[in-house]
């Protein structure tokens, strides 16, 4: 589940379905509410929780995401959020977001008892926005991949991309240690509700990265191209070579 807050802004999305729409935020339907647990310790080294007796106030007019507080003491300004209390830090990235993207940034892996969430949090001209995402329902299947992808996102590039369309429409492994195992091109009309236009020209891949399978689509728009990445165990489906990749993500874009 990523939840976004952004300024004026609130926005949520189902990522287990970024296989299917391959969005990252958007309208969804929200998680069920969290349970409260007891408070524990925090890990050391980690920013410890916050005891700011003045979380910032939302907009006129604009409620906070509920999820974020049940995590996150939102602070008066432009500053970084700081854990509850009772949630336990159990990793932490400084600065993911290159100065280009942001002020300041910080990635963190979250456990409230048998809960947990990763967290991106960035201070920019526009001042703090937060993803918040489930990791359970993430596309991703450990926080570092997840937080290159979104911290790339919010450098204005193309995020943490597996393998690339090459010029010849074939399918090449970008990130390191990537090796593409399957590839097949996306027939014209394929896959309507996860291309962003039925006329682009899109192929999809099964990759081999860190030990696990991952399936990708690359849609080579006008302007740039588009990736859709989920790891093959969290896609809901299972598919042996592209062509077949290509059938079952058809019929689950199609799904009701």
């Amino acid at each position: 589940m990523t939840r976004t807050w952004r300024g004026r802004t609130a926005a949520l999305a189902v990522a287990a379905t970024l296989a299917v729409t391959g969005c990252r935020a958007g309208g969804g339907t929200p998680a069920p509410p969290d349970a409260a647990s007891a408070d524990g310790p925090t890990a050391a080294g980690a920013p410890g929780p916050s005891t700011d007796p003045t979380p910032a106030a939302p907009p006129a007019g604009v409620g906070i995401v509920p999820a974020l507080r049940r995590w996150l003491v939102l602070r008066a300004g432009s500053r970084l959020p700081r854990p509850r209390a009772g949630v336990v830090v159990e990793e932490t990235r400084r600065e993911p977001v290159g100065p280009t993207g942001a002020t300041e940034s910080l990635g963190l892996s979250l456990r409230r008892g048998d809960r947990a969430r990763w967290v991106l949090a960035v201070v920019d001209e526009d001042g703090l926005h937060v993803d918040l995402e489930h990791p359970r329902l993430s596309a991703w299947l450990t926080v570092d991949p997840w937080l290159a992808d979104t911290a790339g996102i919010e450098e204005g590039g193309p995020g943490l991309v597996l393998a690339e369309m090459g010029p010849d429409g074939s399918m090449v492994a970008l990130a390191h240690g990537a090796r593409v195992l399957h590839e097949a091109v996306v027939p014209d009309g394929a896959l309507g509700q996860l291309r962003e236009s039925v006329t682009s020209t899109a192929a999809v891949a099964i990759v081999r990265w860190r030990s696990h399978r991952w399936f990708v689509l690359a849609e080579r728009l006008p302007s740039r191209t588009r990736h859709v990445t989920v790891a093959a165990s969290r896609s809901g489906f299972h598919a042996a070579t592209a062509a077949e990749l290509v059938t079952r993500w058809e019929r689950a874009s199609r799904a009701p």
